[in-house]
This record gives structure tokens, C-alpha cells and sequence, in this order.
């Protein structure tokens, strides 16, 4: 028998990128990555077993330079004979550590941590790949997420900071008498994804890279579509718009949609505790992203879930529509009941699914479709 999942209105915060102040920007967001809210959120009440044992496999901590900091991470590597492919993982939005972990997306959460980076990492290097992950320079001990020893963030972060980190990541990896220089490629989630394209502009020797779950739209569409969506689940559970507007957690994501929203009319408040600098350089990461992708000649694969909540799979289909039209060499994989944290939940019905439904690690087919397109 499936045991039932209780169906809940639970307040949460929702918030991304930096901050105006480096408390705050230490505390930073998640909106395309964790739930923006979780109304509605499908709680298990039974949790399953924490964590995948892949994720055992011994990784080398290492460290790298990235402009003021000192960058801590996990290099994989497989055993060969000969220098190996190797990728970079980039995080999307919110105080990540270098494992990745996700206990759910918007208005889904799972009741368990699934380590994401850590399994992708594990799983591609089983099949010969290095695979480089890292702290984000947003994670600490101020706000929980690890370790670090980082500092708390400047006032004036922007999403600059986490392409140069990841420039230098790819830098640390060319480094590596292991790693084939010329077999590097960049794989971003989410937030991450919308880097690929600029990284690889700037840096013509980068083989390939990966999107999964990336916005083609800027990010602003994408909260006021968060908001959309979360207001249309729920009416599906009886609760009016009115009704889930005046619920915190729904507030807070609407007002944030809002907050952006003035940003991007000219607006100098902050929004959602993240400053006005902050939100542009995220909007102009769009029209960058969009530029680039007409200008390299390295192929990209792009990753999308059906069932994922945070980021549709139109926007998929929007990208491969764009890439199609600049001439740009790509691939788009769609892959059924995968969610944001790529799992797969094997029922789509929001007010079905029960725990027996939640898939407690990566997907294999996530894997299956990166070691097929980087081993082209």
C-alpha cells in the first residue's frame, strides 16, 4: 500500500542572488533552486533513506583562486592511463556547498536531501570523466551552509563573481597534469546554466557545456511565472487566488515578483533583500547569455524535466528554437518525471503523489544523457 502524503501550506522565504548588505548577501537565494515557496508542498511522512552510497566514492579536496578568495572543492578523477575529459559543476542560485543538495523544489518538498552534484560528480566519473565541484563563494558558516572558512560576501556581489569563479575553476582543471586541456567542458544547473553560453564566448578552448533547467527567459518572467504557477496549484486543492495571495509564503513570493519587477523599471530598492546590482547583472546575464549562444562554435546539450516546477520545459523548447535560429550546434534532451533536483517522482499529479512516488537520488537517465553527449 502507497502511504499518503499530507498536503501542507508551509511558510517559507524566497530570495536570490546578493544582497545589500554581506549578511544578507550570505543568506542569498534560491529562486530557480530550492522552493521560492513551498504552498502546497508535497511533505512526506515517512522520509526515505538520506542519501545515495555512490556518493561515497573518495574525491581529492582541492583549492583554487577566484580573484579575493581562496575556492575549496572535491576533484574526481578515474583511474586511466592517459590524461581524462573533465567537467566543471556549476551551482545555481542560494548558499550552496559543493555536494549540491536539494530537499525539494518549488511547492514539492521531498522530506530527504538529495546530494546533486555529489551523485553527478560519482556517476560521471565511473564512466572516465574528471568532474571538478566547489563551494560557492556565498556558503559558510555564517549562514550554515559548510565550513568554508569564506568570508562573509561584499555588498556589491554579482553574478560576475560566480562566472569568475567558475573561469577559474576551468583554470585549476587545465592545471591538472590528469585533465586533457582540451577536453574541458562546463556544466551548469539552473542559475549555472544561464552561464554556459558567456563562458564559453570568453573562452573559445572550453570543448562544450551543459544546461540543465536553465531559464531561457530572464529571471524576472521566470519569478512572476513561479508566482503563476504556485497561485494555479493550489486552486487545483480548493484555494482561491485571494485566499493564497494572503498566505506568507505566497506573499513573500509575490511581493518579491513585485520587488524585481521595479528593479527592472528602474527601481533602486532592494528586493527580496537582494540589491538593485545584484537583480541587473542577473538580468543581464539574459541578453549576454542570448549573444553568446549566437556567437560559439561549441556544441551544447540542454537538460530538461518534465516534472520540473521551477524551471518549465517550454523554456527548453525556447532555447532550442533560439539555437536553431542562430545556427548553433545543440542537442535537447526532455527527460519524463525529473523535478528541478533531478530526481524522478514517478507520479504527476500533484495531489496523488505519495512517497513511495519520490525518487531518492539523480537520475540515471540525467547521468545517461551527460556521459552520452560529453563523450561525443
Amino acid at each position: 500500500m502507497k502511504r499518503s502524503l499530507s498536503i501542507l501550506v508551509v511558510v517559507a522565504t524566497a530570495c536570490s542572488g546578493g544582497a545589500t548588505s554581506p549578511t544578507q548577501a550570505a543568506t542569498t537565494a534560491q529562486t530557480t533552486d530550492t522552493p521560492a515557496v513551498t504552498s502546497s508542498t508535497v511533505a512526506p511522512a515517512t522520509a526515505p533513506p538520506q542519501q545515495n552510497p555512490a556518493t561515497t566514492a573518495d574525491g581529492e579536496e582541492v583549492s583554487f583562486t577566484s580573484n579575493d578568495l581562496e575556492m575549496l572543492g572535491d576533484l574526481r578523477l578515474p583511474a586511466a592511463a592517459e590524461p581524462v575529459p573533465a567537467v566543471v559543476l556549476i551551482r545555481g542560485s542560494g548558499p550552496h556547498n559543493r555536494d549540491a543538495p536539494l530537499a525539494a523544489q518549488l511547492n514539492m518538498a521531498f522530506g530527504f536531501e538529495i546530494p546533486v552534484f555529489a551523485e553527478i560528480a560519482v556517476g560521471l566519473q565511473r564512466e572516465g570523466i574528471g568532474v571538478l565541484t566547489y563551494d560557492k563563494r556565498t556558503c559558510g558558516t555564517f549562514n550554515q551552509c559548510g565550513d568554508t572558512g569564506y568570508p562573509l560576501p561584499s555588498d556589491d556581489l554579482t553574478v560576475d563573481d560566480f562566472i569568475a569563479d567558475a573561469q577559474a575553476a576551468v583554470a585549476y582543471l587545465r592545471s591538472r597534469p590528469e585533465v586533457d586541456p582540451d577536453r574541458i567542458s562546463v556544466v551548469g544547473h539552473s542559475q549555472g546554466a544561464q552561464f554556459i553560453t558567456v563562458l564559453l564566448q570568453a573562452d573559445p578552448r572550453i570543448a562544450s557545456g551543459v544546461m540543465i533547467a536553465g531559464p531561457f527567459r530572464p529571471i524576472d518572467d521566470i519569478i512572476r511565472t513561479q508566482v503563476d504557477f504556485t497561485i494555479e496549484l493550489l486552486s487545483t486543492l480548493g484555494v482561491g487566488k485571494e485566499e493564497a495571495l494572503a498566505s506568507p509564503g505566497v506573499a513573500a513570493l509575490a511581493e518579491m515578483a513585485d520587488g524585481v519587477d521595479a528593479i527592472r523599471a528602474g527601481g533602486d530598492a532592494p528586493a527580496a533583500a537582494t540589491s538593485a546590482a545584484f537583480w541587473r547583472s542577473w538580468f543581464a546575464i539574459h541578453e549576454r547569455g542570448q549573444a553568446a549562444a549566437a556567437a560559439i562554435d561549441q556544441p551544447i546539450l540542454i537538460v530538461n524535466g518534465e516534472l520540473d516546477w521551477n524551471v518549465d520545459t517550454s523554456e527548453a523548447e525556447a532555447w532550442k528554437v533560439f539555437l536553431t535560429g542562430v545556427g548553433a550546434d545543440h542537442r535537447v534532451v526532455t527527460l519524463p518525471c525529473i523535478t528541478h533536483a533531478l530526481n524522478c517522482v514517478t507520479e504527476s499529479d500533484p495531489t496523488a503523489i505519495t512517497v513511495d512516488d519520490l525518487g531518492t537520488e539523480v537520475a540515471p537517465e540525467v547521468i545517461g544523457a551527460l556521459v552520452e553527449f560529453l563523450g561525443d
